[in-house]
């Protein structure tokens, strides 16, 4: 398989949720049906899925919705360190994912999304990129010292190399050194070794509950038009020499 033309959508999830302060909606039920709200989404686009858990669910509706999905691995593992924060959970999906995938073993390549989100534009942008020829793909904002973690691109090099080393050493959620910060430190430090990023070729349309305070994530027909224009301004503000 050549990750170019067919990404792996690693969806990351903790079904099961315990009640720690970041968790906005600990409701079993209610999250295992945002998953498979996505999974049926996702299933529609005909690319490999794969789903992660750190809670230890096997959930039999899940397995009963994707029986027939020929390219789908279904993983779970308990976590020992997502009391510390979203962030420490999310890290131990993608190394648990690294080491016991076989779909992740077939592409160098991780495209992660967290799972209860539907990137409804996932194809266009997708196929926007024409290949996935940088190290790291990133949308940054607020000043450049933050990164969005709803979808992670990136190449398992550029994990190893500079995104765990910087979690590893920074990463401290309850003093607000969070995950999104730390995705933007490690891009920051791979381009002062004299590595280039790479742009996302549009805004994704996300359609969810945002999981740390329950607020409704989605994108109407203004709001649509509003963030294309902004995030082609934004690109090309990046790009223009001036």
């Amino acid at each position: 398989m050549n990750s170019n033309d067919f990404p792996i959508l690693f969806l990351t999830a903790t079904i099961r949720a315990e009640s720690y302060y970041f968790v906005g909606r600990p409701d079993f039920s209610t999250r295992e049906n945002d998953y498979i709200k996505a999974l049926n989404f996702y299933k529609k686009t005909g690319f490999p899925i794969l789903l992660v858990d750190n809670s230890m669910c096997k959930s039999d509706k899940i397995i009963s919705l994707m029986k027939d999905y020929e390219q789908f691995e279904y993983l779970t593992f308990q976590s020992l360190h997502s009391h510390l924060g979203k962030g420490h959970g999310e890290i131990e999906i993608m190394d648990y994912a690294l080491l016991n995938s076989m779909l992740l073993k077939t592409t160098d390549l991780i495209f992660k999304i967290s799972g209860r989100y539907i990137v409804r534009n996932i194809v266009d942008f997708i196929s926007g990129f024409g290949g996935f020829e940088q190290q790291v793909y990133i949308n940054f904002t607020r000043k450049l010292i933050w990164g969005d973690t709803r979808l992670f691109i990136m190449k398992k090099q550029f994990y190893q190399n500079y995104f765990k080393p910087t979690a590893t050493k920074y990463l401290d959620e309850p003093n607000d050194i969070n995950i999104e910060r730390v995705f933007a430190r490690s891009v920051h430090f791979y381009m002062y070794k004299g590595g280039e990023m790479g742009f996302w070729p549009c805004y994704p349309f996300y359609d969810a509950h945002d999981g740390s305070h329950d607020h409704v994530i989605s994108f109407g027909f203004f709001k649509r038009i509003k963030y294309s224009l902004y995030f082609k301004f934004k690109n090309f503000s990046f790009r223009h020499r001036s």
